[in-house]
């Protein structure tokens, strides 16, 4: 099989593979080594809890601007606690935008929902179901964290911050087994015997990938429910971290339609071809696994890193 090198279609391969690059590089940890002071966003520090900052680089606007949404919310919640008027309505819509943002940030829920559409055919319904499955499932991750660890064991605001990182560690470890066990399965696809042209698996890691993904605690979920439980409105501060579910599912949904509708586009011109359609579906289906499997290894180290 001979593609052409120039054209429409290598025009959208390059096109793809740039966007998978900066998906990965987006969801990854960045270094900081050789970062000045000043380059450096700062910590935002809520009820006792330091929350994480990307490295220098276009993200370190939107970690400044999280930051200041941070200390917004954390004033709301006190507006709610006084009650004043309209304050609870404010927090919600101030947690929806939060949602919005935070989602573009580091993170392995743009990864996972990239790498699943990019080897797999599926309707633009489903790219907007999964993604925001897991972000429901990363704010009950923290809410249950929250629940279990600060009102039942009763352990302080920077315990809860710090165990919390335990399960990030179990939950990034399996989303690089699962992107080896897809790469796995996109190779023997392109043995010669192999046939179709579906997804990575068949679809058996897809349910394993949505609840590794959702494992993971959302960091601002804690900060928002540990200052919500100080200020006595635990139930005020899930409802927030809730609505901040929906925001993320925003973000995260539009990464999977916008992988969905790539892939399609990268193979609508070869549709009379079947075998170019099938090598560049291989091609796409080893890309997404390998970016994950990296993206889930370095955010298992990263958070291996910063246990106690």
């Amino acid at each position: 099989m001979h593609l052409q090198a120039d054209g429409p279609v290598t025009r959208r391969l390059v096109r793809g593979a740039v966007v998978l690059v900066w998906l990965g590089l987006s969801a990854a940890p960045a270094p900081s080594r050789g970062v000045s002071p000043d380059e450096r966003a700062p910590e935002p520090v809520v009820s006792g809890v330091v929350a994480p900052v990307p490295s220098p680089s276009l993200l370190v606007q939107f970690a400044r601007l999280q930051r200041r949404l941070t200390e917004t919310l954390s004033r709301q919640v006190r507006s709610v606690r006084r009650g004043e008027t309209g304050a609870v309505v404010t927090l919600l819509l101030l947690s929806l935008a939060y949602g919005v943002l935070h989602a573009v940030g580091p993170g392995h829920g743009k990864a996972v929902i990239a790498s699943v559409f990019l080897g797999r055919d599926a309707r633009v319904t489903r790219g907007i179901g999964i993604g925001f499955l897991i972000s429901l499932l990363q704010v009950l991750t923290s809410i249950v964290a929250v629940a279990v660890l600060a009102l039942i064991f009763r352990h302080s605001s920077l315990a809860v911050s710090a165990e919390a990182v335990w399960v990030e560690v179990v939950s990034y470890a399996l989303v690089a087994l699962l992107g080896l066990s897809m790469t796995w399965a996109a190779v023997r696809r392109s043995a010669p015997h192999a046939h179709g042209t579906g997804g990575l698996d068949g679809g058996r890691t897809l349910p394993g990938l949505v609840l590794a993904a959702g494992l993971t605690p959302c960091p601002s979920g804690i900060i928002v429910l540990l200052f919500a439980l100080a200020n006595g409105i635990l139930g005020v501060g899930i409802e927030a971290c809730l609505v901040m579910a929906a925001g993320m599912g925003v973000t995260v949904s539009a990464i999977g339609v916008a992988t969905i509708l790539a892939r399609r586009a990268v193979l609508r011109p070869l549709r009379a071809r079947p075998r170019a359609v099938r090598w560049v579906s291989v091609g796409l289906a080893l890309a997404g696994s390998l970016t994950l499997t990296v993206v889930g290894g370095l955010l298992c180290v990263n958070a291996w890193a910063r246990l106690p």
